[in-house]
Formats: C-alpha cells, structure tokens, sequence
C-alpha cells in the first residue's frame, strides 16, 4: 500500500491514516513510488535546514557566551579598580544594564574609549542575532 499525502497542507502521512498527522485534514492524495522519494528528498532538505539551523544557534550561543562573559568582566574588573567593591556588587545586581552599557561604562569609568572592547562586545551582539537566526532556521519545519 502507498502512503497518503494530505491534499491541504503536503505532509506525508502513513497509508492506514484517516486524518492528517499536521492538520487535521480528511483529503489525501495517493502517492506513487516516484512521488514517495521525492516527499522522502523534501524531508530530508527539512532534516538537513533543521540541523544547519541548530548548528547555526549552537555557534551564537558559544560567541555569545564566551564574548559576553569577557565583556561583562572587563567591565566589572574596571568599575572595581575605578571605584571599589561598592561598585561591583551594584555592577553585578545590575548585570544586564552592566552588560548592555559596557561600552559606556568603562568609556565613562576610565576616561578613554575602549576601542578593543569593541570587539567582543559586538561579537556578543553577532552571537545573539546568530542564536535567532539559527532558532528560526529551526523551528522552520512546517
């Protein structure tokens, strides 16, 4: 016997199914051995967009956890030399806006700019758009 393809939606479902498995649909197509490898290569396309996807968000969240934690002690390490153990523990209360104004932080604690902290603190930016990207890409399995 042949498996069914749900004339609404185009998901492939076992020959012995009265309802789609997706959408709950009641009309199917029969499918021929020729279509069935041809639903069996947009399966795999879907298997191969998922794990690109996962790979994707697994390489966002690495760059944003290893940028974002040498951003975020960067920070904490110049509050501290600038101010004292007050300022870190309010720097580390406030973590998030610690994180989210490094820059201006450490720009405003020391006087200078901090050109090199530029760097992974917009590595950290790319991971997390990563991270989404690689999420959508994921998620995408229709």
């Amino acid at each position: 016997m042949t498996d069914k393809l749900c004339a609404n939606c185009g998901q492939l479902n076992p020959a012995e199914s009265n309802f789609c498995s997706n959408c709950g649909a009641r009309e199917f197509r029969q499918m021929s051995r020729g279509l069935l490898s041809a639903a069996n290569t947009g399966a795999i396309m879907k298997r191969a967009k998922t794990a690109t996807g996962r790979l994707v968000q697994g390489v966002g969240v690495i760059l944003w956890l290893a940028a974002g934690l040498a951003t975020l002690l960067w920070t904490l390490y110049v509050l501290f030399a600038s101010f004292g153990p007050l300022a870190l523990l309010v720097a580390l209360i406030a973590a998030p806006v610690t994180y989210v104004f490094a820059v201006l932080v450490v720009w405003f604690s020391t006087g200078t700019f901090p050109v090199l902290m530029l760097i992974p603190y917009l590595a950290s930016w790319v991971g997390a758009i990563l991270m989404g990207i690689g999420g959508s890409l994921a998620e995408d399995q229709g």
